[in-house]
C-alpha cells in the first residue's frame, strides 16, 4: 500500500532517500484535510467532488444559483467535511455518496458530514429552526412553540399570540356643524381626542394618514345627520379610491334624523397610507357638533409581525457594545438591561487590557478552558485591569 485509505497520504518508504519530502507533504496534507477552504460552483446541475476537491479540504462552499435541489456526490472515502450551501435561489442542496444515505444542507447553513464510504450522516447545523428534527412546523410570524412531549409545535398564531405592544391609534372628531349635499366630500375634522402617533394633522384634516411602522390597521366611523328626509350613505376611502374591505354605509330617503356607524376590515398598508370618510345624499343634510367621529386602530406593526427583544418596552433598545454580556433585572425591579460583559469560551487569562473600555467591570468573570482556570475581574481601570484566578481542574 503507498497511502492511507482514506485521505490518500503517501507513506514513508523503508530505505527511502529524503524521508523529510514524503514527511512534509503529508503534513500539508493532513493540515488541508481539516483546515483548507475552497469554493465551487455548481452551475446549476449535480456535481461529483473530486479526490482533490473532497480529501483536501475542511471546509467546501458550494456556489451559484440553482433552479431546483442539486446533489453533491462524494468520492467513496470514509471522510468528515464541511458543507456550506451558498447558493443563490434559497434551494437545498443533497450530500452523500453515489448511492446511499444523504443529507440535506439547506440554503444558507454549515453542515458537519460524516460518511463512511455507503452512507453519509449530519454531524450538525441547520439553516433555520424548521431544520431540526424535534421542531414541527410550518410556522407563522409571531408563532410560539410548544413541546407535546415529542416535538416542538406552533402554539397558534394571531395577535393574541404575539408580541403585544403599545396600542396605536387615532380618534377624530368635528367640533362644529357640517352641510353635506350631492356629492361625497371627505370631512375635514377639528382635533384629535387621542393621537398616539401623528396619524392626524390639521394641515391636512380629512385624513388619517399611517406612520412608519405600521403594518395593518381597523377603520370606524360613526355619523349622525339631523333636519331633512334625504337618502344618504358614507364611505371609508384609502389614497382617494376605493379598497378591498372597504367599509361603507347607505340610507333610503324617509328619515329626519339619522344615527350610524360602521367599520371596515382589517387592512394591509404601508407607510403614508391615507383613509378618509366621504358621506353623500341625494339633499341637504347636516352633522352637528361632535356628531361626525373617525377612527383609526393598528392591529399589526412590523414590530409585531416580526418580534424582536429590542421592541419590547422593558427591554435595551439597542445591543450596541452589549457582545459578551447577560441580561439581568434593572435596580428598579421594572425592566431587564444588560450587566457586565462576561467571557465564558477563552483559550487564554485575561491582561490587563480586558478593561472597562472593553465592556467588563468589578464582578465580571472569565473562563480560560485551555488553562481550566476561572478569573474574577477585581479592577477594571482601562489599560490596568486586574483579574484573580482560581484553577479549577
Amino acid at each position: 500500500m503507498s497511502g492511507t485509505t482514506n485521505l490518500g497520504i503517501p507513506f514513508i518508504q523503508a530505505a527511502q532517500n529524503q524521508k523529510e519530502v514524503t514527511a512534509n507533504t503529508a503534513l500539508e496534507a493532513l493540515d488541508a484535510s481539516a483546515n483548507a477552504a475552497i469554493s465551487i460552483a455548481m452551475g446549476d446541475a449535480n456535481i461529483t467532488l473530486t479526490d482533490a476537491q473532497a480529501l483536501r479540504a475542511g471546509l467546501v462552499t458550494l456556489t451559484g444559483s440553482n433552479t431546483a435541489v442539486r446533489k453533491v456526490t462524494l468520492p467513496s472515502k470514509a471522510r468528515r467535511l464541511a458543507i456550506q450551501n451558498s447558493i443563490g435561489g434559497a434551494l437545498d442542496i443533497t450530500v452523500g455518496y453515489a448511492t446511499g444515505a444523504t443529507v440535506t444542507v439547506g440554503n444558507g447553513a454549515i453542515v458537519l458530514i460524516q460518511g463512511n464510504g455507503t452512507n453519509c450522516y449530519g454531524v450538525g447545523g441547520a439553516a433555520a429552526l424548521g431544520d431540526l428534527a424535534d421542531v414541527v412546523g410550518p410556522f407563522l410570524n409571531g408563532d410560539l412553540l410548544q413541546f407535546d412531549g415529542a416535538a416542538w409545535r406552533p402554539l397558534g398564531t394571531g395577535i393574541l399570540s404575539r408580541v403585544m405592544l403599545p396600542f396605536k391609534g387615532a380618534l377624530v372628531r368635528r367640533a362644529t356643524t357640517l352641510s353635506i349635499a350631492t356629492t361625497p366630500t371627505a370631512v375635514p375634522f377639528t382635533d384629535a381626542t387621542y393621537d398616539t402617533d401623528g396619524f392626524w394633522s390639521g394641515a391636512a384634516p380629512t385624513r388619517l394618514t399611517v406612520p412608519a411602522g405600521v403594518t395593518k390597521v381597523r377603520l370606524w366611523a360613526r355619523l349622525r345627520w339631523t333636519g331633512g328626509s334625504a337618502n344618504h350613505g358614507a364611505r371609508i376611502y384609502k389614497n382617494g379610491a376605493a379598497f378591498v374591505g372597504q367599509g361603507d354605509f347607505k340610507a333610503a330617503s324617509g328619515y329626519t334624523d339619522a344615527d350610524y356607524s360602521f367599520g371596515s376590515a382589517v387592512v394591509a398598508v404601508t407607510a403614508g397610507d391615507y383613509f378618509e370618510l366621504q358621506p353623500y345624499a341625494s339633499a341637504t343634510r347636516t352633522g352637528g357638533a361632535n356628531d361626525l367621529q373617525f377612527a383609526i386602530e393598528a392591529v399589526e406593526t412590523a414590530d409585531a409581525a416580526n418580534p424582536t427583544l429590542l421592541a419590547l418596552t422593558d427591554t435595551p433598545s439597542s445591543y450596541a457594545g452589549a457582545a459578551g454580556k447577560l441580561l439581568q433585572v434593572n435596580g428598579a425591579g421594572t425592566g431587564v438591561e444588560f450587566g457586565l460583559r462576561h467571557n465564558l469560551s477563552a483559550t487564554t487569562a485575561p491582561t490587563a487590557t480586558d478593561d472597562s473600555a472593553a465592556g467588563y467591570g468589578v464582578g465580571s468573570h472569565w473562563l480560560d478552558t485551555a488553562g481550566a482556570k476561572i478569573w474574577f475581574c477585581t479592577d477594571a481601570t482601562p489599560g490596568a485591569a486586574v483579574w484573580k484566578g482560581v484553577t479549577i481542574a
